[in-house]
């Protein structure tokens, strides 16, 4: 597969769930947001050359099969099944990619056999003991030298003072 693929419009125009009808040509995605999805990625790309890459909550797909032009293999796991359907038919031509039906907190992935685990706006829409769980279960899937690449949305002032706003600390 060629870079081309995920840089032509009609590609771009469902990047994921997020990022409904075209990246510029709706009023329900903020420019930056779409911008945010793709630099993600892109930076993400750095580390996934020849390496097995795990892509939890993978939504449509298409920043997982993204990363799969320069690794080994990738794994895209989504909640919905109607999503990895349709991620799974898109991007049937990515012989290195593959999506299936998962819990982010349930894991079914073989232990140490994951270089690189990608979980971008994940944890922040996760319950507390959901994201201790997922990170469990991350740290066993990965290889003794993996690597997580996570981002989350800090929503107040309070969860960067360290709380949450049931005032629990972070």
């Amino acid at each position: 597969m060629t870079a081309s693929l995920l840089t032509d419009q009609s590609q771009l125009a469902d990047v994921e769930r997020a990022v409904p009808q075209t990246l510029f040509e709706t009023n329900e995605v903020e420019p930056a947001q779409a911008l945010e999805f793709c630099h993600q990625y892109l930076y993400a790309s750095r580390f996934t050359k020849n390496r097995r890459v795990l892509d939890i909550g993978s939504g449509e797909g298409c920043g997982a099969a993204f990363v799969s032009l320069n690794a080994e293999s990738v794994i895209g796991i989504e909640k919905e099944d109607g999503i990895v359907t349709r991620a799974s038919q898109k991007y049937a031509d990515f012989s290195n990619l593959r999506f299936e039906v998962g819990r982010c907190e349930e894991l079914k992935i073989l232990d140490h056999s994951i270089d690189i685990a990608i979980a971008f706006h994940v944890l922040d829409t996760l319950p507390r003991d959901a994201g201790t769980q997922m990170l469990q279960h991350v740290k066993r899937v990965l290889a003794g030298n993996g690597v997580l690449l996570t981002s989350a949305v800090i929503r107040s002032a309070d969860a960067v003072a360290g709380q949450d706003s049931s005032g629990g600390t972070l």
